[in-house]
C-alpha cells in the first residue's frame, strides 16, 4: 500500500506530490504527530488515503518545524534512539513464511530468469523474504531522516495538502 499525498495549490514542481510506501509513511507520521503535534492535530487521519490534511498555513509551519529538528540534529537523534530501541525487541516471525523459513506454496519457490535469451530456472528451498531465518526485526516500518527532509520540501510550496 503507498500513501499519495498531493499539493492543494502547489507552487513548484516538487510540491504536487509526494509518494510514500506504508512502510515508511507511518513512522514519518509518528514522527510529525510527535514533534508537532498541535499542527499535525489539524488532520485527522494520517493514517487514512482519505482526502485528509493541512491547509496551507499549517503546512508552512509544519515545513519550518521540520527544518528546525533537521538542522538541529533532534530528527537524526530520534532516528538513533528509535533504532536502538527496536534492536532490543525480541525478532518476530516473518510474515510470509509464518516462521518456517520455507515458502509457503508447495514447499520451494520456483525463481526464473532470462539471459541473453535463454531461461535460467533454478529452485529456492527457502523464504526469500526472510532468507530463510524464518525471523524478521520487530519493526518493520523504517524511518528515514532524508524523508522528512523530502517531506519538509514538498511542505513549503504545497499550499497544503490532501492525503489520497
Amino acid at each position: 500500500m503507498a500513501m499519495e499525498i498531493y499539493g492543494r495549490e502547489p507552487k513548484t514542481l516538487i510540491s504536487q506530490y509526494f509518494a510514500s510506501s506504508w512502510w515508511c509513511w507511518r513512522p514519518l507520521a509518528e514522527y510529525i504527530q510527535s514533534v508537532a503535534p498541535e499542527i499535525a492535530g489539524h488532520c485527522h487521519a494520517w493514517y487514512y488515503n482519505d482526502g485528509d490534511g493541512l491547509n496551507a498555513t499549517d503546512s508552512i509551519a509544519l515545513a519550518g518545524l521540520l527544518d528546525a529538528e533537521l538542522s538541529s540534529g533532534r530528527c537524526r537523534q530520534y532516528a538513533t534512539e528509535r533504532e536502538a530501541v527496536i534492536d532490543t525487541l525480541p525478532p518476530i516471525d516473518c510474515h510470509f513464511c509464518r516462521g518456517t523459513g520455507k515458502p509457503q506454496n508447495d514447499g520451494r519457490t520456483r525463481c526464473s530468469v532470462r539471459r541473453l535469451g535463454v531461461e535460467i530456472s533454478d529452485t529456492i528451498p527457502f523464504c526469500v523474504m526472510c532468507g530463510g531465518h524464518g525471523k524478521w526485526k520487530a519493526a518493520e516500518f523504517a524511518f528515514h531522516v532524508e524523508a522528512v527532509r523530502w517531506f519538509a520540501a514538498f511542505l513549503r510550496g504545497c499550499g497544503g495538502f490532501s492525503i489520497r
